[in-house]
């Protein structure tokens, strides 16, 4: 009924012709095979929104790309199988214009490159990772056991010194720093220009939680670190309060330091002002405005996660992963191997987009394993290293 153009509501005719066709697939169940032609009807092509109503497909067919209204929640669920075919359409029938978004769904092995023979623990990254508070110590263990398992070859803590004795005793590979709530942040701040010196990249925020000490940790960053930086959840929760810290955030990058955010849907709304409604309704845009103004790579984490850059025309629609992957910790893992694929030397758009997608077929390795309501951010990091070398 309906092509790649529908914008309004589906009514009249048209609305009793999808109650008719749902209606049969009720009463014949599996006996009945429904089939869309480029667009399931009821669907907008351009971002996936329901158009009041429309037809559920058990496949769809469409012709040489696929639509992102066909990636994108809800309509991927009325697409079914999704079919990409040729229709003979060529690179000159868009007059040069190149998609405006991309997915990947190639093997991730193909996509990084070898880990050279000639490497050592050094070579492989040395990640200082800035996690976990006196009241948290489950995130710091799980972004360091990502760290691990995605191949970073040196990884040191520092964190609350209530999490010391947990550090020890689940990661032994390890090397675990601390502070303690009676030090000086002078005290603190010299121990941290010594990690900075030591270190290739920094994963700052998993647990950090929000207070004073929280927010000199991410000010000392901000201010002093002179390298690559992943900057994720409480770190971000506690820039989005702070304007002065918004400024250092938006400075970070002009030297050609690789920055990358990864905030789940309610700290990108935090980060940008707007409710988390309206960040949701606009995923496809809003992400690509804040990583202009911040000048940096935006990973904003939903069912189908968004990666934009700054200095990118495209964003990145993630297509692997599950809803299993909604448990806490998830996004402690997804900032971990964030971390360790900055050794690979690729830009930070790649690299967050690689890590994402890696981050995905590990959550759906993990639910095939164990099922979707069973399954932990620990198994998610346990299956990482199925997808490398």
């Amino acid at each position: 009924m309906f092509g790649i153009g529908l914008s309004r509501a589906v009514a009249g005719d048209y609305a009793l012709f999808v109650d008719y066709i749902a209606k049969c697939k009720e009463n014949k169940g599996d006996d009945l095979f429904v089939i869309s032609v480029d667009m399931p009807s009821g669907i907008n092509a351009d971002n996936g929104a329901l158009c009041q109503k429309a037809v559920k497909a058990d496949m769809t067919v469409t012709f040489n790309q696929a639509k992102i209204g066909q990636l994108m929640y809800p309509g991927c669920e009325y697409c079914g199988k999704l079919l990409i075919e040729d229709a003979g359409i060529t690179d000159e029938s868009f007059l040069s214009k190149e998609p405006h978004a991309f997915y990947y769904n190639e093997e991730i092995r193909d996509l990084l490159p070898s880990r050279r023979p000639d490497s050592n623990k050094g070579t492989n990254g040395k990640v200082l990772l800035i996690a976990g508070s006196k009241n948290i110590s489950g995130a710091c263990i799980l972004t360091a056991k990502a760290l691990f398992s995605s191949g970073c070859g040196m990884v040191r803590i520092f964190t609350a010194d209530q999490n010391k004795e947990a550090v020890k005793a689940l990661l032994p590979e390890a090397m675990i720093d601390s502070y303690s709530d009676s030090e000086s942040f002078e005290t603190i701040t010299e121990k941290l220009e010594l990690f900075f010196d030591w270190s290739t990249a920094v994963v700052i925020g998993p647990g950090i939680g929000t207070e004073k000490i929280a927010i000199n940790l991410v000010r000392q960053v901000l201010e002093r670190y002179e390298k690559d930086l992943v900057i994720d959840a409480d770190a971000i929760n506690v820039i989005a309060s702070d304007d002065d810290l918004k400024a250092l955030l938006g400075n970070y990058s002009r030297n050609g330091r690789r920055l990358i955010l990864t905030p789940h849907l309610g700290e990108f709304s935090r980060l940008c002002g707007e409710s988390i409604k309206d960040c949701k309704d606009n995923i496809l845009v809003y992400p690509k405005e804040l990583a202009r103004k911040l000048h940096c790579t935006i990973v904003c984490k939903d069912a189908r996660t968004i990666v934009a850059d700054s200095n990118e025309k495209k964003i990145y629609i993630n297509m692997s992963g599950n809803d299993g992957m909604a448990t806490a910790g998830s996004g402690d893992v997804l900032a971990g191997i964030t971390g360790a694929m900055f050794s690979h030397k690729k830009s930070a758009f790649d690299t967050a987009c690689l890590s994402v997608y890696l981050h995905g077929l590990s959550g759906d390795r993990a639910a095939k394993t164990l099922g979707k309501s069973a399954m932990t951010a620990s198994d998610i990091a346990d299956h990482i290293g199925d997808f490398l070398e």
